[in-house]
């Protein structure tokens, strides 16, 4: 009845009772990826990005300090 109650509390029960094996899972999953396969199967994605959208040439860091000066008045 008090599951019935509070649904949010029930939903953080699960959870917090599902957390030890979703870390379990996690170190595994870890323990055991290729980096090197990960960065390949991705390269085709990242070379996509470069082409689409150029590195910026600043770090935007003149620009927000214009505007904080302009924002000081």
């Amino acid at each position: 009845m008090a599951d019935e109650a509070n649904p949010n509390r029930r939903w953080a029960e699960c959870w917090k009772a599902a957390s030890p094996r979703l870390e379990q899972l996690r170190r595994e999953a870890l323990a055991t990826v290729d980096v090197a396969s990960a960065i390949e199967a991705l390269e085709d994605a990242f070379q996509a990005a470069l082409r689409h959208l150029p590195p910026s040439t600043t770090s935007g860091l003149v620009i927000q300090q214009a505007l904080f000066r302009k924002a000081r008045g």
